[in-house]
């Protein structure tokens, strides 16, 4: 039995090499140079994350003390637009009011009134001077309808032109004459009605302001352009 397994075992043995020659020790350092030729992998840093993520934590850190330091500061920004977007709103309010209470008459007064500058002003419409308890005289004339108001003291200078003598008056004294709805927006030249009186008693020529004692005001309203007349007391 022995023999046999013996005889068995041989072709085995015989395959199998059991010398170590200079060969393979040669084999086997190259491939140990070639395993330390391989770059190594790649290591990647955690610091650039972790400083990140620390300087975002910082941020909101901050951002959280200001807002329980100051609460009322984003809501005073929001209270601040509300405020313009109102205020804005109450002019248009403002204008839309005076546009329909021009359009609308009444039998016994049809003027309207804005305030400009803490002073009123007054506005009229041409349409309905017949019914405007301030005009004291109104005709028409084609397409000019001549509407006369009582006057008063007006401060002002003259300017000469090579046509007419024209009055300019100071601010305080323009917001005195009535304009007419359609006029709101437009300058209007303003002239003298009894030029020669005013020419032979005033100093027309002098750049100084000059009140003037103005007994009628005569305002010709035209779609094509309004002026208006101003007539001096002659009274001496």
């Amino acid at each position: 039995m022995d023999e046999q397994l013996k005889e068995l075992k041989k072709p085995f043995e015989n395959s199998i090499p059991t010398s170590f020659s200079e060969t393979d020790k040669q084999a086997i350092r190259s491939k140990i140079n070639n395993l330390k030729q391989i770059p190594a992998r790649r290591r990647f840093s955690y610091y650039p994350t972790v400083i990140t993520g620390a300087v975002l934590a910082f941020a909101i850190l901050i951002f959280a003390i200001t807002m329980y330091n100051q609460p009322n500061r984003f809501a005073n920004f929001s209270n601040d637009e509300a405020a313009e977007s109102g205020e804005e709103a109450s002019i248009e309010m403002r204008m839309e009011s005076f546009d329909s209470g021009a359009a609308e008459s009444s039998d016994t007064e049809n003027s309207v009134t804005i305030a400009e500058d803490s002073v009123t002003r007054t506005i009229f419409n041409p349409k309905d001077a017949q019914n405007n308890a301030l005009a004291k005289d109104v005709q028409q004339n084609g397409d000019t309808s001549i509407i006369t108001f009582d006057g008063s003291p007006l401060t002002g200078s003259f300017v000469t032109t090579d046509t007419a003598l024209q009055f300019i008056p100071n601010p305080e004294s323009l917001l005195q004459i009535p304009v007419a709805t359609g006029d709101v927006e437009k300058a209007i030249p303003i002239y003298v009605a009894n030029e020669e009186f005013v020419q032979a008693n005033y100093d027309v020529e002098s750049a100084s302001e000059i009140t003037l004692d103005v007994t009628d005001v005569t305002y010709h309203y035209s779609p094509e352009g309004s002026k208006i007349y101003l007539k001096i007391r002659e009274e001496q």
